[in-house]
């Protein structure tokens, strides 16, 4: 009975890992349909190119689309699949050849992108993050509310960077808090297109566009420049770190705050508590992170250089090199290194071929599937044995060394289990 009830939930996790599962992606049929939609809505449309036989087309339905975060994503976009071999003029029309292809066409139908094919939900979302950044805003009307991504701006006037007539530079003077200048858009051919909140109301606006009582001189990537009966009026963005280069970058990729981000990124970050947010309790958690995952490790090879020492075992400075201290482990076990590569490379040639036996015989991935999780199951097994006969390569007793191996997988009992072998006599 046990081992009928053991086949049977082998079966159901080999089942569920290859089950396609059913995305939230609300998938237009009819491309026309989708151009009408994307031009009414002021939308990117996402064309899915595919084929009913295509493997990798369904590899990209169950892992990219079903993925939350692709589909929160979605949402911005007017999504269409096309079967390419029922309406080969469209696959002809984009210049298809492979499956499956993405493309990307701006609201007015223009092609802005096309990626063939499969791509996993990271790299997937990251390009869908890079059309919506480049997509355009439609001008928010007078009595519109201000969107949440409204902040994050400084508003000076034409006096900052000039010098006074003593030589020393002027003050940057504050225009006042009507104002908030929220950055830029690229929308391609039409150029940078400015958002600007002025007295709670946004605005997206060009050079030579007119809003309120002010027209827009000019627009870059640093500043906009607004003429009034007033005076010019300089709207510049002020960097919230003094670095250059790549150290710049990583800074604002980790402190940026959520207002000024992309609309993909505020769909990762709108769910987390404020400060994390924020930018700045992010960059602190990741901080300790990072820390704790050195000191760990810091621990773990001064505990299997101290073991390789007391047991004897030759090249003990393997302990704290990636990769050979698991070597190490084998040879204070006295364990053969093809019971751990053959394995794992038994292991990474099943899920590169699993996808294809699935999408062209079901049940031939049913049966990848299955070795996967058994030979999922074999590495458990190994580990466990392995660090059973560490034990007893310290002299412990068979019972011992037993409790040993189990803790070993049990967090953090396993911090004090590897420093039992290491520092005890």
């Amino acid at each position: 009975m046990n081992k009928k009830v053991l086949i049977m939930l082998v079966f159901i996790a080999a089942f569920a890992f290859i089950l396609p599962q059913a995305g939230a992606i609300s998938w237009k049929n009819n491309l026309d349909d989708a151009l009408k939609a994307a031009k009414s809505q002021g939308k990117p449309v996402m064309i899915d190119i595919y084929t009913d036989w295509c493997g990798w087309c369904k590899k990209l339905d169950s892992d990219t689309y079903s993925d939350p975060k692709v589909n929160a994503a979605s949402e911005k976009f007017i999504c269409v699949k096309v079967n390419a071999e029922k309406e080969p003029a469209i696959a002809s029309k984009y210049g298809v050849s492979g499956y499956p292809t993405i493309i990307f066409l701006d609201s007015n139908g223009s092609v802005l992108q096309k990626n063939p094919g499969f791509l996993p939900p990271a790299p997937f979302l990251e390009n869908m993050n890079k059309i919506l950044s480049t997509m355009p805003k439609p001008t928010a009307k007078i009595d519109d509310k201000p969107p949440v991504e409204a902040g994050g701006f400084a508003v000076i006037d034409d006096r900052a960077g000039k010098k006074g007539k003593d030589g020393k530079l002027l003050p940057a003077k504050t225009v006042g808090q009507e104002f908030v200048y929220n950055g830029y858009i690229e929308s391609g051919k039409g150029g940078l297109t400015a958002q600007i909140n002025y007295k709670g109301v946004t605005y997206f606006v060009k050079k030579g566009d007119n809003f309120a009582q002010f027209q827009v001189l000019s627009v870059d990537k640093e500043k906009a420049v607004l003429s009034s009966d007033k005076g010019e009026i300089t709207l510049e963005y002020k960097k919230p770190y003094d670095k250059i280069g790549f150290m710049n970058e990583i800074s604002n990729a980790i402190t940026q705050p959520a207002e000024t981000r992309s609309a993909v990124d505020r769909v990762e970050i709108e769910e987390s508590f404020p400060a994390f947010a924020a930018g700045k309790m992010r960059g602190t958690i990741l901080a300790a992170t990072f820390a704790i995952i050195l000191i760990f490790y810091i621990y773990y090879a001064l505990c299997l250089q101290l073991i390789a020492g007391k047991t004897k075992t030759m090249n003990g400075w393997m302990a704290w090199v990636p990769v050979l201290n698991i070597f190490l482990v084998l040879n204070i076990a006295w364990v053969k290194y093809r019971l751990l590569i053959v394995p794992v490379i038994t292991f990474f040639a099943l899920i590169l071929i699993a996808p294809f036996a699935a999408a062209f015989n079901p049940i031939a991935g049913l049966v990848f599937a299955a070795a996967i999780f058994l030979n999922s199951v074999y590495f458990i097994l190994l580990m466990a044995y392995v660090w059973y006969k560490v034990a007893v390569a310290r002299g412990r007793s068979r019972a011992l060394a037993v409790v040993l191996s189990v803790l070993m997988f049990i967090s953090p009992l396993n911090i004090v289990a590897l420093g039992y072998l290491a520092f005890s006599k």
